[in-house]
């Protein structure tokens, strides 16, 4: 591959990383907001769900509620820390990708080759689409 060919490939790489970071650090202020509005998580999802009309589909949204039942507002300033620490991580990839750094080249490795593992076992449970899809992208 030539030089140039590299180039664009490590900056289509940059910018698919540095959109992942967005769509997280998007959550981590969503979640921010939820916060300082003074609304539980469990609320939230249950006016959520209400307002979606998926009450009556599947018992799915029940078994959401009953997951976020404990969930404190402590648990999720946490989660928005590493939220927060998962999207610097992802920027600071996409910068040094950009600017063809050799350290992000092996930041980028090391960031994806540790959801290897866990798709390989995914893989394991059965073949489709997206176990597939996943484990190609990364």
């Amino acid at each position: 591959m030539v030089k140039s060919e590299l180039t664009k490939v490590m900056r289509g790489i940059a910018v698919f990383e540095a959109a992942k970071g967005i769509v997280v650090l998007s959550a981590g202020l969503g979640l921010i907001s939820l916060l300082r509005s003074g609304n539980t998580l469990n609320n939230f999802i249950q006016q959520w769900i209400n307002h979606m009309h998926l009450k009556s589909l599947t018992h799915t949204p029940d078994a959401l509620i009953e997951l976020t039942k404990n969930i404190t507002n402590s648990h999720l300033w946490s989660i928005s820390g590493f939220i927060s620490a998962y999207a610097l991580l992802r920027f600071t990839e996409a910068y040094g990708l950009w600017q063809e750094r050799r350290w992000a080249e092996w930041l980028a490795a090391l960031s994806s080759g540790i959801y290897l593992p866990i798709e390989i076992v995914e893989l394991s449970k059965g073949i489709n689409l997206w176990r597939t899809a996943t484990f190609i992208l990364n």
